[in-house]
């Protein structure tokens, strides 16, 4: 798998492909446990639009969130972070590893291999890095 930019603002973050790719499935089917983001604002409902039409086709190196397009006001943000907030939460209750289960059966979509078990480490990577680049 490869690497995408993603960017917002000006700023650029360099995100792995099936860490970004896993990040997306949590945010576009989250765990109803831990669903404390309430209702979408309509830009974030957009942006999970976006993704899952992006889930469907887009190659390594493609994936791009678009997230000056989706994040314009407070709202967007603060359901944005509440989103990323609420994976963190759901991966607390894993060890090392995030079962592949728990991802698999979230979303299947062409082109996106099954998940083995998932190191929790590069999932929370991930968030942390998209959480630092929209500041």
């Amino acid at each position: 798998m490869g690497h995408s930019v993603i960017q917002f603002n000006g700023r650029e973050a360099l995100l792995n492909d099936l860490d970004l790719i896993a990040v997306w499935i949590l945010l576009l089917k989250p765990d109803s446990e831990f669903d404390a983001v309430g209702e979408l604002t309509t830009n974030i409902s957009q942006l999970h639009r976006s993704l899952s039409e992006l889930l469907e086709w887009a190659g390594p190196g493609c994936l791009n969130m678009a997230l000056d397009e989706f994040l314009r006001s407070k709202e967007d943000f603060e359901c944005f972070r509440l989103s990323l907030q609420a994976i963190e939460k759901s991966l607390r209750r894993c060890e090392e590893f995030v079962p592949e289960d728990f991802l698999n059966t979230r979303m299947a979509a062409p082109g996106i291999p099954e998940f083995a078990n998932f190191p929790k480490r590069k999932l929370l990577m991930a968030i942390q890095r998209l959480r630092d680049l929209v500041g």
